[in-house]
């Protein structure tokens, strides 16, 4: 008899209403199981023929007991699919997860050579404070650079020229003790 019209869930002829299953279904059967099934559907046709009814509801259980094993190894299958899928997802992510690390270290590192670099800045600010040298009187100092032939304005720039620079060099790392 042919297979095609065997239900393999409950080994009688199909179409019937008994099942749900019209047709053999595709289940990823391994070598073996199929054919065992093969096997058991002849012998369920040949039963049938003899007048058997008690090896007929044997072939039957035997029949099912096939899906059962095919639905395990399907889903066996799948399971095994799924692990290598999360493995191959976890390598992934390891390896973003090491790529960001290393963007993070070389971003720590960064963030500490600026922070050094303002915490050298805040020790040259602090190193003049105004009880040392108090704020001077710029209309006197304006008079007495007047009368040796210079301004107070050239004097400021080249302050400030000078302050500029070591920031800058403090910035770029290029001064350790500016």
């Amino acid at each position: 008899m042919d297979s095609e019209t065997i239900c393999h869930y409950c080994g009688e002829k199909l179409p019937h209403e008994k099942c749900s299953e019209v047709k053999k279904p595709e289940l990823g059967l391994t070598k073996f199981t199929k054919k065992l099934r093969t096997g058991l559907e002849e012998y369920l046709y040949f039963c049938k023929e003899m007048g058997a009814p008690k090896l007929v509801e044997l072939c039957k259980e035997s029949l099912k007991a096939c899906v059962v094993i095919d639905r395990m190894a399907t889903y066996q299958d799948y399971k095994d699919k799924a692990v290598k899928r999360s493995k191959k997802k976890q390598k992934n992510q390891a390896k973003t997860i090491n790529f960001l690390v290393a963007k993070l270290k070389v971003k720590d590192e960064e963030i500490a050579k600026l922070i050094d670099a303002l915490t050298r800045i805040d020790t040259w600010v602090k190193a003049y404070p105004l009880d040392i040298f108090p704020e001077p009187d710029l209309k006197k100092a304006a008079k007495v650079l007047k009368a040796a032939g210079m301004t107070l304005d050239s004097i400021s720039a080249s302050n400030m020229r000078h302050v500029l620079v070591g920031i800058q060099k403090i910035i770029e790392g290029e001064a350790k003790d500016v």
